[in-house]
């Protein structure tokens, strides 16, 4: 892999997180879940979830890496970059909330593994 390009993918994704604040965004999430965890049944918080969920979704669609340039896809499968940016991340996201769907703490405490 030519290291002038791997550091421009690196670049690039620095800037995609830091423009669609997905850090933040996925910060939330889990924040809703825990709170999903200590109000069972609570309907406002649940919707409250829900609706922190669909604005990840907008941002996450909306990523320049959904239909990147050949180069730069040639460089994300190198890495194994696809799990991380756009829709396949919120794909994961996903995964893993419905991997945990009767126990909302261990869906957050994957989310925070998937962070890290």
């Amino acid at each position: 892999m030519h290291l002038g390009k791997f550091h421009g993918m690196i670049n690039k994704l620095a800037i995609e997180y830091t423009k669609g604040n997905i850090n933040n965004q996925i910060q939330s999430v889990i924040a809703q879940l825990d709170s999903l965890a200590a109000n069972p049944g609570n309907q406002d918080v649940a919707k409250a979830f829900k609706t922190q969920l669909e604005v990840l979704r907008n941002v996450l669609s909306l990523s320049s890496f959904n239909a990147p340039y050949p180069t730069l896809a040639a460089l994300l499968d190198s890495i194994n970059g696809h799990q991380y940016v756009g829709n396949q991340l919120f794909q994961n996201i996903e995964d893993v909330i419905a991997k945990n769907g009767m126990t909302p703490q261990l869906a957050a405490a994957s989310l925070r593994e998937l962070l890290t």
